[in-house]
């Protein structure tokens, strides 16, 4: 499921840019051409500054294919790259981990500022795939900062436990990461994915942590600690 969830969202992101380069906007379709020229696998200053050049043809659009451009163009400013997301795909075959903590451990990136931007456009993009994927990945970045696992980019199972066992009785940036689950509860979590697997985690985290996101946080590393 989770798997599947990735890789869909992944290709969501590439058709949604494509398809809004099609249409009558020379600002959206140069946003998108800009995009699509970056090499991701230069170091990430470089990407940054790329990035930062192409948003500035959607800077002013308030539209859903700007908003939708933003969102792609952002996470990948934050280091969201071709790389990222290949270790997050491999990460959910390893069954001595909980798939869904694997997943977000594995998207963590280290500009949080970019990644909080990047979430604040999908979330605009009313698009469910999009606002998941935005979201496991600002939790992700922050289970990665707050456990000091910054510079690792392909935490093994060991690693990933570790994090998450740290999580259960430490503050991992617990504002940030209840305040994105409470969203997606609120978002994805309301439509055709409620009865998924995820989602009633998410839902039992938000309902026994009482809606405030430093309780709903804890119970949720608490229930993928498995």
């Amino acid at each position: 499921m989770f798997k599947k969830s990735l890789l869909t969202v992944s290709i969501l992101i590439s058709m949604s840019v494509t398809l809004m380069g099609c249409e009558d906007d020379n600002g959206a379709a140069n946003a998108q051409t800009c995009l699509d020229k970056i090499d991701d696998t230069v170091a990430l200053a470089t990407i940054q500054t790329q990035v930062d050049s192409c948003m500035a043809y959607v800077a002013s659009d308030n539209s859903q294919k700007a908003n939708v451009i933003k969102c792609s163009g952002y996470l990948l400013r934050a280091g969201l790259t071709s790389p990222k997301i290949v270790n997050a795909v491999k990460s959910l075959s390893d069954s001595s981990t909980h798939k869904e903590a694997a997943m977000i451990a594995n998207l963590g990136l280290d500009d949080m500022d970019s990644v909080n931007t990047a979430n604040s456009y999908c979330a605009l993009t009313e698009i469910e795939g999009l606002i998941y994927f935005s979201s496991l990945t600002v939790m992700g970045t922050a289970l990665k900062i707050a456990t000091g696992n910054g510079s690792n980019d392909n935490p093994s199972a060991a690693t990933i436990q570790n994090m998450v066992n740290y999580c259960q009785s430490n503050n991992c940036n617990n504002e940030v990461v209840g305040t994105a689950i409470i969203g997606l509860g609120n978002s994805y979590c309301a439509g055709a994915q409620s009865n998924s697997e995820v989602c009633g985690e998410l839902n039992q985290s938000i309902a026994e942590g009482g809606g405030s996101p430093s309780a709903v946080a804890t119970k949720f590393w608490t229930l993928i600690n498995k």
